[in-house]
C-alpha cells in the first residue's frame, strides 16, 4: 500500500496590525556623570566708590630746596675779611676755604630757600696743628663747636648733625671761626671743605 505525504503550503503573510497601547513608565536610571563647566558669565556691575582716605603730609613749599650742596668755592652771600680759597689734590673738592690765623672770629655766609622739615647735614673740614675751632649753623640748626686741632698731619674730618627747620623760606648758612683753640695749637686757622644736606621728612 502506498502512503501519501501531503505538504500544505502556507498562504501570504498578513498585514501588520495596529500599535498596541503604551506600557507603564520604567524605573529611573542611574544619574549620569556631570557635564563640563559652562563658560564664565559676564562681569558684575562696578561697585560703589570707597571712602576717601586721610590726607597725606604736606609737600615741600614751591621753590624751596630739599637738598643743598656747598663746596668751598661756591660764591658767598657775605664773608668777613680774611677768608681764602686754597687748593689741595688729596681733598674731596681739591680745595678748602680757610680763615686767617689770628684770634678774631670770622664768618662766611650763604643763603638758600629751604623746605621745612627734618634735615640731616654732613660737614667736611680739615684738622691740623695750627687750627682752632669751627662751628656751622644752618637756619638755626647748629653743628656745635668742632675741635680742628690735630697734633700732626693735614686731615679731612667729617661730622653729621640733624635738626628741624620749622618754616620754609630763605635760610642763612654760616661757617664760623670761633676765635678759640686747643692749648697745643699754634694758631686759629679753620678750613671748611664743604657741606651737604638733605630733607629727611617734611
Amino acid at each position: 500500500m502506498t502512503e501519501r505525504i501531503i505538504i500544505q503550503r502556507g498562504g501570504p503573510m498578513g498585514l501588520t496590525g495596529p500599535q498596541g497601547p503604551t506600557g507603564p513608565q520604567g524605573l529611573t536610571g542611574a544619574q549620569g556623570t556631570p557635564g563640563a563647566a559652562g563658560l564664565p558669565g559676564p562681569p558684575g556691575a562696578v561697585g560703589p566708590t570707597g571712602a576717601t582716605g586721610p590726607q597725606g603730609p604736606p609737600g615741600a613749599s614751591a621753590g624751596a630746596l630739599t637738598h643743598i650742596l656747598i663746596p668751598p668755592y661756591l660764591e658767598q652771600y657775605l664773608a668777613d675779611p680774611g677768608w681764602l680759597l686754597n687748593g689741595g689734590t688729596n681733598l674731596i673738592y681739591n680745595a678748602w676755604l680757610g680763615s686767617d690765623s689770628i684770634v678774631t672770629p670770622r664768618s662766611v655766609y650763604w643763603r638758600f630757600p629751604m623746605a621745612a622739615g627734618n634735615w640731616s647735614f654732613t660737614l667736611r673740614y680739615l684738622t691740623r696743628s695750627d687750627h682752632g675751632r669751627l662751628a656751622v649753623d644752618v637756619g638755626g640748626i647748629n653743628s656745635g663747636v668742632l675741635e680742628c686741632y690735630a697734633a700732626s698731619g693735614y686731615n679731612s674730618a667729617i661730622v653729621t648733625f640733624t635738626g628741624t627747620i620749622v618754616t620754609a623760606g630763605i635760610k642763612t648758612i654760616q661757617v664760623a671761626k670761633m676765635g678759640t683753640k686747643h692749648a697745643s695749637s699754634s694758631a686759629y686757622f679753620v678750613s671748611f671743605e664743604g657741606l651737604s644736606g638733605a630733607l629727611l621728612s617734611p
